[in-house]
């Protein structure tokens, strides 16, 4: 019979478990639920990581995006002061 955690404290409070399960039953499950805790926090501190990755690779697009726009624009403002015509009234220019 497998409890969680509270489940097991709950019934040790009450008394109840004395007649289902014995100390070391309740000793090995907490052991168990410790385990599985400890691997779940595991996963949790990958999952950082590799969140903490991609938000790295976003701010380096970010980054990336800005400095195109930077260049475009700097691009624009020398077509505009050079008589561009068309090029200068494009869209991208806009």
């Amino acid at each position: 019979m497998k409890y969680g955690l509270a489940g097991l404290l709950c019934l040790m409070a009450s008394g109840a478990w004395a007649q289902e399960l014995s100390i070391d039953e309740i000793k090995s499950q907490i052991s168990q639920q410790q385990e599985e805790l400890a691997k779940l926090q595991e996963k949790i501190a990958e999952s950082s990581k590799a969140l903490d990755a991609v938000q790295d690779k976003i701010a380096q697009s970010d980054s990336q995006i800005v400095s195109i726009n930077e260049k475009i624009g700097k691009l624009c403002d020398d077509l505009a002061e050079t008589g561009g015509g068309e090029a200068a009234d494009s869209p991208a220019c806009q």
